[in-house]
């Protein structure tokens, strides 16, 4: 008869923050772990270009260094190994959990638990935030386990416009023209104006500003990122509307921005959050 198979140990596993060394390891960490959840499923695996993952982590670990732990493992004969990460972030009054990760293989033994302990707020600190998928129920039980419970789902979609004729008109009203030209304007004072207007939409629909972040995405430059805005002339003034690729906004009467709130967003994906009042202020 076949002995049964040994059970995970939480022998050897030692926390500590991650050094820039690690982030190759919890780049790893991500894939496998995304990949052990989505066969099931039937999905595609993630691919083993890991260099955009990568330049989240440095960002995260460049500007939050306090927030990004592993979980490291002894191994006998050799040096210890990765086998879970946390990466989160504080903004003002928000604290927001990013990546949370543990291995296939050394899961269901509390690493998840023992991270998000190294790395959360004091009780009452800060709003918690994450953003995480409808078929993740674990995850999701720790996360309501600790006050981040579902609140509003998000939608994500994903596809290429190859037939832009079967688009709509934008109205005849509606400029389009890029944050570099607004940039470029007015030696220097357009670019000037248009950190103002961004700051005044991130703290108008999330209550704090994330100029860091910003600076992240432009940097980034990605296909995938719409980098277009619109910019709204009207008769009488000049209105505008900026519209950010994370946090769609309009024009209200008065031509100030105002954000998209998440209770107009409907999709499967979920967003958890507790004590969201502390940000949202409207």
């Amino acid at each position: 008869m076949a002995a049964p198979p040994t059970r995970p140990s939480v022998a050897g596993i030692a926390y500590r923050l991650a050094t820039h060394d690690d982030l190759v390891a919890c780049a790893g960490i991500w894939r496998d772990s995304i990949n052990d959840y989505t066969r099931r499923l039937n999905q595609p695996d993630i691919p083993d270009d890991l260099a955009a993952i990568l330049r989240l982590y440095d960002h995260l670990h460049a500007n939050d260094p306090a927030g990004f732990v592993v979980a490291e493992q002894a191994v006998d004969g050799g040096p210890p190994v990765v086998v879970a990460f946390t990466a989160s972030y504080r903004r003002e009054d928000l604290w927001f959990l990013s990546m949370l990760f543990v291995l296939p293989e050394v899961q269901a033994l509390g690493l998840g638990r023992g991270l998000l302990a190294k790395v959360m707020p004091s009780p009452g600190a800060a709003a918690l935030a994450t953003c995480t998928d409808s078929v993740q129920p674990i995850s999701n039980g720790l996360y309501a386990s600790l006050g981040i419970v579902p609140r509003v789902p998000l939608l994500r979609l994903v596809g290429r416009a190859e037939r832009p004729s079967e688009l709509p008109p934008l109205p005849a009203d509606i400029d389009i023209t890029s944050f570099e030209e607004v940039r470029a304007d007015d030696g220097g004072l357009g670019a000037s104006a248009l950190d103002r207007e961004i700051a005044a939409l991130d703290r108008d629909g999330l209550g704090f500003e994330r100029p860091l972040d910003h600076r992240f995405l432009a940097a980034r430059n990605e296909q995938s990122l719409p980098h277009v805005r619109s910019v709204h002339r009207a008769a009488v003034g000049r209105r505008e509307r900026l519209d950010l690729p994370w946090l769609p906004g309009r024009s209200n009467e008065s031509g100030r921005p105002e954000s998209v709130r998440e209770r107009d967003v409907r999709s499967d994906r979920l967003c958890f959050e507790r004590n969201w009042s502390a940000v949202d202020r409207a």
